[in-house]
């Protein structure tokens, strides 16, 4: 079974549905000298707003030649690595980071090393919360919608495919409409008086 970062991101997004969460959160001016973090969640709490820093990995050896990644862990309370299961093993993760595998099922997540719980220094929460609010920001979960009873996760989505669910979304909403309006013009001509109208006629015309 084939594990892409997208998979990933999926999976992260109905983990941390509840949160507001980014993909690809820029920590400085350009991505070249600051980079992004690939998943950051916040829970929406104004006693506890907990900030989680996921950074995804799908080879190992990135993860080996991997520099930039400190540089994400200020800007968050927690911080993990994602992986497909034993990509990446407990004992290579640091002390201050934590590690989530893809389970074997491929639709979920499972914690195999806690990462530890700091504070923010101000500044840093100041910085990340000005790049969340110009990127494309995912809140109170709009991200996820219903087709056919499954969750839909936009973020996971190709332009053309997310145009698709959005057209079959408007047919959808129309369909409902056309049903309603027929529903009432049948009661209509169920009610109308068509007989005697047409008697009158007859007789207006003879």
């Amino acid at each position: 079974m084939t594990i892409t970062a997208n998979d990933i991101k999926r999976l992260l997004a109905q983990k941390y549905y509840e949160c507001i969460y980014v993909t690809e959160c820029k920590t400085g001016k350009s991505y070249h000298e600051y980079g992004a973090i690939d998943f950051w969640a916040m829970a929406k709490s104004w006693t506890k707003p907990l900030c989680v820093g996921c950074e995804i990995k799908v080879d190992h050896g990135d993860f080996i030649n991997d520099t930039k990644y400190p540089l994400y862990m200020r800007f968050c309370n927690q911080f993990f690595f994602v992986c497909p299961p034993d990509l990446i093993k407990e004992t290579e993760v640091g002390a201050d980071c934590g590690l989530i595998y893809v389970n074997s099922t491929g639709r979920g997540l499972k914690v195999i090393k806690k990462a530890p719980c700091r504070q923010m220094a101000i500044e840093d929460e100041m910085t990340i919360y000005k790049h969340i609010v110009m990127a494309r920001s995912i809140i109170n979960n709009p991200d996820i919608e219903r087709q056919g009873g499954k969750r839909i996760d936009k973020i996971s989505l190709k332009a053309k495919d997310r145009a698709r669910l959005r057209n079959q979304m408007v047919k959808d909403l129309m369909g409902t409409d056309i049903i309603k309006l027929k529903n009432s013009l049948d009661k209509v001509i169920r009610n109308f008086p068509i007989d005697s109208l047409m008697d009158e006629w007859k007789q207006a015309n003879q």
